[in-house]
């Protein structure tokens, strides 16, 4: 069952194959074993304008948009980037509040990233990888909104051009610990993209904008012409 579950989430149609599979017990069964934190994202709605999907449907075209960036790399780094999209909003359920304002209702997610963190470390032993790759999987999933902290700065920044380098250089900093810094910022950045186009279309576009600012500085900056992207 493990390797189903593998060729649905590397797959070009992850949402469709994911929700057919939830037919089959045995399919079903996998997850209560193996990721049971996944069902409750099933139907579990997020009435947030930034979102049009539920949160598990929200994960399933994450992982989707993903694997269209990932097509040219190799099986290793497709599945490791896969599988981090799936555990990103994984925490969700757990930090779900609701406030109303002026009788709109409006769901939040505090601190999901953390408890999405906390869920990887927790499951991802179930899925055949390595203490490292472990360690960095996690480590992005907790780091997936980072960018709505560096949406902020640019925008309120006196100047703004000095605010993408300096992000790129305290997250490539952090990142260095577990591995090739710079190559992982570029999956970092790649998280971010795949989240943006699984949201609201009408909402995404400033912040899909400032992601490909990120790319372009991390490739001009930070990338040197003969350095190998890997881990």
């Amino acid at each position: 069952m493990l390797n189903k579950f593998n060729q649905i989430l590397l797959s070009s149609h992850v949402v469709e194959e994911f929700n057919l599979a939830l037919s089959d017990p045995a399919f079903i069964k996998f997850l209560q074993t193996n990721i049971p934190e996944i069902l409750l994202c099933k139907d579990n709605k997020q009435n947030n304008p930034w979102h049009i999907y539920d949160i598990l449907n929200h994960i399933l075209h994450s992982v989707e948009e993903i694997n269209k960036q990932t097509i040219d790399l190799d099986k290793d780094t497709q599945k490791f980037l896969a599988y981090t999209m799936f555990f990103h909003d994984i925490g969700k359920p757990e930090c779900k509040t609701t406030e109303v304002k002026n009788g709109v209702k409006r769901d939040r997610f505090f601190g999901h990233n953390i408890a999405s963190e906390k869920i990887t470390k927790r499951r991802i032993k179930n899925f055949g990888f390595n203490t490292d790759d472990a360690k960095i999987i996690a480590i992005l999933v907790r780091k997936h909104d980072d960018f709505m902290a560096l949406y902020d700065s640019y925008l309120h920044a006196k100047d703004n051009s000095k605010v993408i380098p300096k992000f790129l250089r305290k997250e490539i900093a952090d990142l260095d610990k577990l591995g090739n810094g710079t190559t992982l910022m570029s999956y970092l950045i790649m998280v971010g993209i795949a989240d943006r186009k699984s949201q609201n279309p009408a909402m995404v576009d400033k912040g899909l904008k400032l992601l490909a600012e990120c790319q372009v500085t991390l490739n001009d900056k930070f990338f040197m012409p003969q350095q190998k992207k890997n881990i």
